[in-house]
């Protein structure tokens, strides 16, 4: 059992590592298939920082939030090299056919939506998430899927999904959906 959970990690930071430089490729799309609302106001950063500075990923989804796809354990705060992480997991079990789903809220206080790269050498798209510009980037493998929203002109958080085959993109919208209301209103 233990062997599953370590692969769902590896390949969940693999995910949060790969989704994460500077380059931008990928074709525009829309995805109008989920309600939009306004995003709440939150606490902005000082004149001339990041408005991401002033976010926790951990306090930004719990796992109540997630109970609709299953029972899952964290938060779990990461250090990463480029972000700030946060990681719930849903361990594999017979109830969810084996497959374990890892959610993680990586907040990137210098990379853009714009500078989203490809998974696995798919293509990145991109659209909007509550008329939040954002950018999906899935892995051709169907099980990894990065959806990244805009907080700033400086800063995303990006909404990274390991889990089973053809669903992860689904997944993602849904949680970037959660998440978004809670981040601050975008600049005007």
């Amino acid at each position: 059992m233990l062997r599953p959970r370590l692969a769902l990690v590896s390949v969940g930071l693999l995910l949060s590592l790969t989704a994460c430089s500077d380059e931008t490729t990928g074709q525009p799309s829309t995805q109008a298939n989920v309600p939009s609302s306004s995003a709440e106001t939150a606490p902005s950063g000082k004149s001339g920082e990041a408005l991401s500075l002033s976010l926790d990923p951990c306090e930004l989804l719990s796992p109540d939030d997630l109970a609709e796809l299953g029972a899952f354990e964290g938060p779990e705060k990461l250090q990463m090299p480029d972000s700030r992480t946060c990681r719930w997991q849903l361990p594999p079990s017979m109830e969810n056919d084996f497959n374990g789903i890892v959610v993680d809220l990586d907040i990137r206080d210098q990379q853009t939506v714009e500078s989203m790269n490809p998974v696995g050498g798919g293509e990145v798209t991109t659209s909007e998430v509550n008329s939040r510009p954002t950018a999906v980037a899935p892995d051709p493998s169907g099980t990894n899927c990065t959806v990244g929203m805009k907080i700033d002109d400086v800063s995303r958080i990006d909404v990274g999904i390991v889990g089973p085959r053809g669903q992860s993109c689904d997944i993602a919208t849904t949680v970037a959906y959660i998440v978004e209301p809670r981040l601050p209103a975008l600049p005007s």
